[in-house]
């Protein structure tokens, strides 16, 4: 990219940071309105993600006791050492 296109792209990120905070500020009831419902399905889908999270390890420490033995397509052959 030449230097007039990053100046160009520098020109449109700051119009569009000032249009963003006039448009907080214009609108910032409906703003904080927003953020109150999106924030319970934002819990949802963040603690799905835990439990998900969460039941995987639990699942692989009880599949693979103690350390995990390497796999077999990543061992070093016995004549390489």
């Amino acid at each position: 990219m030449n230097m007039a296109g990053k100046f160009s792209c520098i020109a449109m990120g700051i119009v569009s940071v000032v249009a963003g905070f006039f448009g907080l500020a214009r609108w910032w009831p409906l703003f904080v309105e927003f953020l109150k419902a999106a924030f319970p399905p934002i819990l949802v889908l963040g603690g799905a993600i835990a439990v998900v999270a969460g039941v995987t390890a639990v699942r692989d420490e009880a599949t693979l006791p103690g350390k995990a033995a390497p796999r077999k397509d990543t061992a070093l052959p016995k004549d390489a050492v």
